[in-house]
């Protein structure tokens, strides 16, 4: 699954978990890097079995689906056509599989 933020393309691997943030470890850390608003350990993406899940992860500013913002620790299935949102303006595009 491919999604598409801060205009860089990003992979999601099947079974795998993709941490979203400015944390210098972390794989998406030039994504997010002069984005301040973004935690620097924002947000999980899990893909699995054809379903995708989002679970914020005590982010400062939230992690948002359809404008409303996710409790911390709880993970939520992502469906198509919703929107997902890092803190008050990062758009996460996601590219439904086929």
């Amino acid at each position: 699954m491919d999604l598409l933020v801060c205009g860089r393309r990003l992979t999601l691997e099947p079974g795998r978990v993709l941490t979203l943030g400015r944390d210098e470890a972390l794989s998406t850390e030039s994504v997010f890097r002069s984005v301040l608003n973004v935690s620097r350990r924002h947000a999980e993406l899990r893909y699995e079995d054809g379903r995708l899940y989002v679970t914020d992860i005590g982010s400062s500013n939230g992690t948002f689906v359809n404008d409303q913002r996710l409790p911390a620790s709880t993970e939520y299935e992502l469906r198509p056509g919703q929107a997902l949102r890092l803190a008050s303006d990062v758009a996460v595009e996601i590219r439904w599989p086929s």
